[in-house]
């Protein structure tokens, strides 16, 4: 009986605690109007939240041990990766993985970072304000008071400016005086506000004033050849060494570095060459006819170098005119062996994409880098009679599409299809489309396979910032139109701590832009992203199938490279057919023409 009485109780006091409870709800949903229903709540639901709180509590108990393993994203490691794409003037992946900071990151100050670089990029590297003002957008929806949106603010109202949008610019110029008001660039945005106030009839649609136009001189290039916290270099000559302030550039004095064997380093923030504390950076002038080597690579340099720091490391820039720099480019991007159309192919396709980062790079250190991230330059010694030919018959002539320089992509095989390249990145340059190329097939069958385990997978995946255990799935989530792999579906056994930070809400340009995204223990990105996560010289294009069979993954596949440009193999392919340099530059890169930069 007693028994009885205390269940009668301890029922009677549940149901009293969750009435209150119910009424305290109740009332502040009544009196917030959040909800205009909210006196219509089912009366039955205080007899159920006895029994449904436990069960509540009972889920969050269980799970508990599955959020101890579960996963998170760090940006840290794709932050660091699209500095370095920039650095190389690879820009349309610098976009991409941005854009994938964007979409993974739970934070709203890593989204709204992601999204104002991408900006940068569009405003700067690539002719596409529209696209720029959208991500700047995007950003202020994400993060209104950022520090880094300081930049977006103001080149947002640059742009509006230049596009003659007055009085969008006047607005954007006003907040970013408002909510930066010791910004570095305070009195330009000063000046600006001046400017529009005493202009009237501003035309609209202007072309932007930053657009780069040819000089007619041949340029210089900046070649970053090398980098290392210790960098050894060897020459067969004496070295002069010039050192200058960085701010003025006057001449602070110098030294001869002796022949043979010499290191450079960061201390501090200087340079320490020779046993001597330097600045920030330094020039080596190589005696005409020497040479200087660094580390063990075996590529010769001449000319202009200047050694300047990096982080922690030094980075040696060589400075030389356009034409030298392709004498050793063509000849490591091509076999020399390839006829005389394809080789003159190539070195139209490399003018034109080093001019164009050349036209777009005063601000930075070096204009392109000479690994195989952008296009490898061999040195001074490198090339044939035939490579030297080609650069030589086409010099100063580069590709135009509507009156501006084409940021020519090109790689190895297509594996007999071209694709669109914002299919494989996140920017969209509107002379690239999807194309058959059999003729790539036909001068050289290019099929390879490859498997990987989980684990392998997963290591890679923490290499990206995703603290996965084990990956257990993969698969095709879609496919472009020419085939290849659009997206890849990756499952993983661990479950997702927070949702994907970005959304294609976020940022109102095309589709193609979501790099990718994770729900529970699903990550989707884009084929190519996965594709450079695992390694492009082992899964070597996205024109592939994926099996996953028990616990790996088998990839068959067909080309080598992004798909996007030129295909060497396919230029090779149509000079062999009696191709000419034009009528391939015409077939890989349509609607562009044939114009002399100098």
């Amino acid at each position: 009986m007693s028994q009885n009485i205390c269940q009668a109780i301890c029922q009677k006091f549940c149901q009293t605690a969750c009435q209150n409870i119910y009424q305290s709800i109740r009332q502040i949903i009544y009196q917030n109007r959040l909800c205009a229903r909210a006196r219509n709540l089912p009366p039955f639901l205080p007899f159920v939240l006895p029994f449904a709180l436990p069960l509540v509590l009972l889920t969050v108990l269980l799970q508990l041990p599955s959020l101890a393993h579960a996963y998170s994203f760090d940006p840290t490691p794709l932050k660091a990766r699209a500095t370095r794409l920039l650095d190389s003037g690879e820009l349309l992946e610098c976009v991409d993985v941005w854009n994938m900071v964007r979409t993974y990151s739970p934070r709203p100050e890593d989204r709204a970072e992601a999204l104002v670089r991408m900006g940068d990029v569009y405003s700067l590297f690539l002719d596409q304000p529209d696209e720029a003002l959208a991500a700047y957008g995007a950003a202020m929806k994400v993060h209104p008071a950022l520090p880094v949106l300081e930049n977006g603010y103001f080149n947002a109202g640059m742009i509006l400016y230049e596009q003659g949008r007055v009085d969008e610019a006047r607005e954007t110029f006003r907040t970013y005086l408002l909510r930066y008001p010791h910004a570095s660039r305070r009195e330009t945005a000063l000046f600006m506000l001046d400017r529009m106030a005493s202009e009237s009839g501003f035309p609209q649609g202007t072309e932007r004033g930053s657009t780069p136009q040819f000089s007619g001189k041949e340029p210089v290039v900046r070649v970053a050849v090398a980098r290392a916290s210790d960098l050894v270099f060897r020459s067969s000559s004496a070295v002069n060494v010039q050192i200058r302030d960085q701010a003025s550039n006057a001449r602070q004095g110098g030294l001869v570095l002796p022949a043979g064997e010499n290191r450079c380093y960061v201390r501090g923030s200087s340079l320490v060459l020779g046993g001597r504390t330097m600045g920030k950076s330094v020039t080596l002038t190589i005696p005409a006819g020497q040479r200087v080597k660094f580390d063990a690579s075996p590529a010769v340099y001449g000319g202009t170098i200047v050694l300047l720091v990096e982080g922690e490391q030094v980075v040696a820039v060589n400075h030389l005119r356009m034409e030298e720099y392709l004498q050793g480019v063509v000849p490591a991007e091509m076999p020399s062996s390839f006829s005389s159309a394809a080789l003159q192919a190539q070195a139209v396709a490399a003018r034109s994409y080093a001019l164009y980062l050349t036209m777009r790079s005063a601000g930075k250190a070096y204009d392109v880098a000479a690994d195989t991230g952008f296009q490898v330059y061999g040195g001074m010694n490198a090339g044939t009679v035939q490579t030297r030919a080609a650069v030589s018959s086409t010099r100063g002539r580069v590709l135009q599409f509507d009156g501006r320089l084409v940021l020519s992509y090109f790689h190895a095989h297509s594996g007999g299809m071209l694709e669109d390249d914002r299919q494989v990145w996140t920017a969209d340059m509107p002379y690239y489309r999807v194309q058959h190329d059999e003729i790539s097939n036909r001068a050289r069958d290019m099929r390879w396979s490859l498997s990987l385990t989980g684990e392998d997978i997963a290591a890679r995946m923490r290499d990206y910032g995703f603290s996965v255990s084990d990956v257990t799935s993969v698969r095709v989530g879609q496919r472009t139109a020419s085939g290849r792999v659009g997206t890849v579906v990756v499952e993983t056994a661990d479950r997702a701590v927070s949702s994907p930070g970005g959304s294609s809400s976020e940022l109102s340009l095309s589709e193609s832009l979501v790099a990718g995204a994770s729900s529970g223990r699903i990550v989707e990105m884009k084929g190519n992203a996965f594709r450079l996560m695992l390694g492009a010289e082992r899964m070597r294009s996205t024109l592939c199938d994926l099996e996953w069979q028990g616990n790996s993954l088998a990839i068959s596949g067909a080309g080598y490279g992004h798909g996007v440009g030129m295909s060497q193999w396919g230029a090779q392919g149509m000079a062999l057919g009696g191709a000419s340099c034009e009528q391939i530059l015409e077939h890989y890169y349509p609607d562009t023409r044939l114009v002399r930069a100098y």
